[in-house]
């Protein structure tokens, strides 16, 4: 049986290009992302997989403070 973890979820996957696009409009958001723990970037990128429209993904990024 293989363990792996799927590409979704191993650290060194993509980020989902909504994730990325919003990071890359906002240095402080990228510096604080950069920041974050490991547990932390997971969870920031599976909410950021749900969400439905760029401005979700925005509003994410306003506080990254609550995924550290």
């Amino acid at each position: 049986m293989n363990h792996q973890p799927s590409k979704q979820t191993r650290p060194d996957a993509p980020l989902p290009r909504p994730l990325m696009l919003a990071l890359a409009k906002n240095m402080h958001a990228m510096q604080e992302y950069a920041r974050l723990s490991d547990a932390g970037r997971e969870r920031l990128v599976e909410l950021s997989r749900a969400a439905t429209s760029q401005e979700e993904v925005a509003a994410l990024l306003q506080n990254l403070t609550q995924f550290s």
